[in-house]
């Protein structure tokens, strides 16, 4: 499969997807990620490539990230906190255990 096969069927199922919003590529630094709008965002960096005999084996990273939302008011559940955490790993993990 050529790296464009790759890289496009990665994106469709990650764009094809409710938990991600925006889905970029390449070097991780050059995506605004101070745009609050882009998240819930995917990341897909290719690491390097493995010529092998008859195949190439990839090694690709994905990175699923959304914006940890802070509620003012103070909590005493030192569990849960006071934060959106524990739902954001939840819908970030199930995205990437769906790909």
């Amino acid at each position: 499969m050529s790296y464009y096969n790759i890289l496009t069927k990665i994106k469709a199922e990650l764009d094809a997807d409710p938990f991600t919003n925006t889905t970029t590529e390449g070097d991780l630094a050059s995506v605004d990620l101070s745009k609050q709008t882009i998240f819930p965002l995917t990341h897909i960096i290719v690491n390097n490539a493995t010529f092998r005999e008859n195949v190439i084996q990839y090694n690709i990273s994905i990175l699923a990230m959304d914006i940890v939302d802070l509620d003012k008011d103070e909590t005493t559940n030192k569990f849960l906190g006071n934060d959106n955490e524990h739902d954001i790993f939840n819908t970030q993990i199930s995205l990437l255990n769906r790909l």
